[in-house]
């Protein structure tokens, strides 16, 4: 029998996690409303500070729906492998990926790995393992680089 035991709803406690850091950080602005007034608003010298900051603020707004978004697609894809493991536990014949849709990673590994079982060839989990980290980190490179966009234009941002 199948005995795996992980934590569940990562994805889902680490948005929890983000929801509350920006409740926080909302009633740090609150609390110190004067000073952000001060900062942002009221002593830009020219133009070109509303520029910078605003492209910042959008900038690092659409970073966080990204990651949102990505969140949201791990739980899916935690949900999944839940719903697979199950399965397995279940039934120890028959399809596990019953109730696990195709385009979840687990979908499309088991089926990559069925279809090379039943073809006989031999599976190297090297490469099957390499290909789908090429793939996820595809899907995390926007946050990346917004990220670094986002010192660059603080480093700029200094300098004007």
């Amino acid at each position: 029998m199948l005995n795996i035991n992980f934590r569940r709803h990562y994805s889902r406690d680490s948005l929890f996690r983000m929801l509350l850091l920006a409740a926080l950080m909302l009633a740090a602005v609150i609390w110190k409303w004067d000073l952000v007034y001060s900062v942002y608003f009221k002593d830009q010298l020219t133009q070109l500070g509303w520029v910078i900051n605003g492209a910042i603020l959008v900038l690092f707004l659409i970073g966080v729906l990204r990651i949102v978004m990505t969140f949201l697609s791990f739980m899916r894809e935690e949900s999944a492998l839940l719903r697979f493991i199950r399965n397995l536990q279940k039934w120890s014949s028959g399809d596990p990926t019953k109730v696990v849709s195709a385009n979840t990673l687990i979908g499309q590994r088991y089926h990559i790995l069925k279809k090379l079982h039943e073809s006989h060839t031999p599976i190297n989990q090297s490469t099957l393992a390499s290909t789908m980290i090429a793939a996820e980190s595809t899907r995390n490179s926007l946050a990346k680089f917004v990220n670094n966009t986002l010192i660059l234009t603080g480093v700029f941002g200094t300098i004007v």
